[in-house]
């Protein structure tokens, strides 16, 4: 992978303010029809009341009405209802991330129950709003991208089954997003162990071959695949040398003489 997840996140920030207007604008203006509007006017209804939809929901008025004061649009929400879903969708990004931030173990089942409620408020837009699911698969969200990277290094303890299940589920965005996670903590694994328990273990794991079958499902093509684990062998050899010139070996005190002279 060409990114880290920090350079990743920062490439979307830089980005996401106007590619994300754009990338949105057909969604927003497709016309819905009435069993659409009741879909998605439905789940809406049904997460009213709980504390965190309805702040997200404030988010979302506060959001409608700036971009209505500026110029971005016109009329009312119900003239714009798909925009205003977004925005919703935006607000529950929030929600998500600061609860996320604020977590304790008495908080964490409520971290799970809005990122389910943000789940089903996403599937609710793919259904009912025309081209959505098409627009977040090429760009989505900000917090999609974090939860995406946090994941994708989760997958390098599934097996390989189970990760080309959980990519099927995603779209392109979320799915290169897990990639950087995953491709990123193998990377930082290696070189944990390289530094801790010598290179013994990490030229194990590369060789193992279930190792090598969740690096095959996490890729898309088996080259992609064999060029990580190709980028990974070189990495820890590279290591293996560079312990070699450390103060009081052979190769430093050749070193320091050839300086010297």
């Amino acid at each position: 992978m060409a990114e880290t997840p920090q350079q990743a996140m920062a490439s979307l920030r830089e980005q996401y303010a106007e590619v994300g207007a754009n990338n949105y604008r057909p969604a927003f203006e497709a016309q819905l029809t009435s069993e659409q509007r009741r879909g998605l006017e439905g789940t809406i209804a049904r997460f009213r009341g709980n504390e965190a939809f309805d702040s997200a929901a404030r988010r979302a008025q506060e959001i409608f009405d700036l971009d209505r004061r500026t110029g971005v649009v016109e009329g009312a929400i119900d003239d714009n209802f798909q925009r205003y879903a977004h925005y919703l969708k935006m607000g529950l990004d929030e929600e998500a991330q600061f609860s996320a931030s604020m977590m304790s173990g008495r908080q964490a089942s409520q971290v799970a129950g809005i990122r389910r409620m943000r789940a089903q408020m996403i599937e609710s837009m793919d259904q009912n709003i025309p081209g959505y699911r098409e627009a977040r698969n090429r760009w989505a969200s900000l917090a999609s991208a974090e939860e995406a990277l946090g994941e994708g290094a989760t997958l390098t303890n599934q097996n390989a089954d189970a990760i080309r299940a959980r990519l099927g589920q995603m779209t392109d965005f979320e799915r290169y997003h897990a990639r950087v996670g995953f491709a990123n903590e193998i990377a930082e694994r290696l070189g944990r162990r390289g530094s801790v328990n010598g290179n013994r273990n990490i030229a194990e794991a590369l060789g193992s071959p279930e190792i090598q079958r969740r690096v095959s499902a996490m890729f898309e093509t088996p080259e992609q695949a064999a060029a990580f684990l190709d980028t990974l062998n070189q990495q820890n050899m590279l290591m293996r040398n560079a312990q070699q010139w450390g103060t009081g070996s052979q190769t430093y005190s050749n070193a320091a003489h050839g300086a010297d002279e």
